[in-house]
């Protein structure tokens, strides 16, 4: 018959489970078998069987087909609109805030927070972590500092000619207890890793040049004003001959009374052109202005994704140091002080994004490790 080959012609075309079961129970049916067997192979009940041969026999294969599209929205196509609308216009939503508004201008309560999200996400919000910001920063100081950078123009020369090296200066302060952090693991089971000091700490301090690209790091026990100096010597000794220019944050110990006395020793009273060493300080509370901070931030990520095998602070001083020296490395040069200030020193071909090669042959790194 012409409708049990439609029948045998749906059930091969491997319709989907629910319209597959509905079909076989009516086959079964049709070819004589008891509905007690038919109800223990496919599960169903009796009503079950009797339903979908009845439909069969008056609207045909058909009637299998899945009819349900889902429930109309709650919402117009117009409200929507003037949601997301809405929307844009705040700074600062939230799901508690976005509910209660539909519900007090269109009586409408979603079950689900998914369709909150969903509205969230169409006004072109998204869910991100919230960022440490100091109270004390203000973007005033790094553009009051414009007139100042301006000034740097006049090391441009001596930077192109090679007689003159730029330098971004900073410290770390790698502490045993950074080795915790976030990593895959299975669910029930803690990941653990073995501390027996949180506060046991290696002070690194590192210079990126930034014409050549190269980085130099040393180690010490701690951070001062005496280590600065040593570490400056340090820089002079890898770059013989030449002027430098450093660019650093205003921590204590890059000003306090050694380095200021090593500073007027080696500058012998001349004017600021001939200088040696002229040290420009960065906007405060920026960290952003370093980039030399993407480089620790490397360091430590690499730390805590291969910290669960190590058992003392020595292997973790090792994996911060290999995670700097990795190849391939890209440090973030695009905050518009930066850029501006490159600009100034004849760097402005500098991309958005340099990459720089650690050149550590002959760097001895831990010279000084306690």
């Amino acid at each position: 018959m012409d409708s049990d080959r439609s029948l045998s012609d749906f059930i091969a075309s491997n319709p989907d489970v629910r319209e597959l079961k509905r079909a076989l129970a009516v086959q079964r049916t049709l070819l004589g078998l008891k509905q007690g067997m038919i109800q223990a192979v496919l599960g169903v009940q009796s009503g079950f069987i009797s339903t979908w041969k009845k439909r069969y026999l008056s609207e045909g294969v058909s009637c299998f087909r899945l009819g349900y599209k889902g429930s109309p929205s709650y919402l117009s196509a117009d409200q929507r609109a003037h949601i997301i609308r809405w929307l844009a216009g705040q700074s600062q939503p939230s799901v508690a805030s976005l509910a209660s508004y539909i519900q007090t201008q269109f009586g409408v309560v979603y079950r689900s927070s998914q369709s909150y999200y969903a509205l969230l996400s169409q006004a072109g919000y998204s869910w991100k972590k919230t960022q440490a910001r100091s109270p004390k920063a203000d973007p005033r100081p790094g553009l009051a500092r414009r007139a100042e950078i301006k000034k740097l123009a006049v090391y441009k020369e001596a930077l192109q000619g090679g007689r003159l090296s730029a330098f971004f200066v900073d410290e770390s302060h790698l502490h045993w207890g950074d080795a915790c952090g976030y990593a895959w693991g299975r669910q029930g089971q803690r990941r653990r890793v073995c501390i027996e000091n949180e506060r046991q700490r290696q002070t690194y301090y590192g210079a990126l040049d930034v014409v050549k690209g190269t980085f130099l790091m040393q180690s010490y026990p701690q951070a001062n004003s005496q280590h600065t100096v040593d570490f400056i010597r340090y820089i002079q000794q890898r770059r013989p001959g030449q002027q430098l220019l450093i660019f650093w944050d205003g921590a204590s110990y890059h000003y306090q009374q050694a380095m200021r006395t090593f500073l007027e020793t080696i500058q012998a009273h001349r004017p600021p052109d001939p200088w040696k060493i002229c040290c420009m300080r960065l906007a405060p509370y920026t960290p952003q202005e370093n980039p030399v901070e993407d480089i620790w931030l490397k360091g430590k990520t690499f730390v805590r994704t291969h910290a669960l095998w190590t058992t003392s602070f020595e292997q973790i001083k090792d994996l911060f140091v290999e995670g700097i020296r990795r190849k391939n490395t890209s440090i973030s040069l695009s905050y518009s002080n930066i850029q501006y200030l490159l600009n100034n020193i004849g760097l402005l071909y500098l991309a958005n994004v340099y990459t720089y090669p650690l050149n550590l042959a002959g760097d001895p790194l831990f010279a000084r490790s306690d």
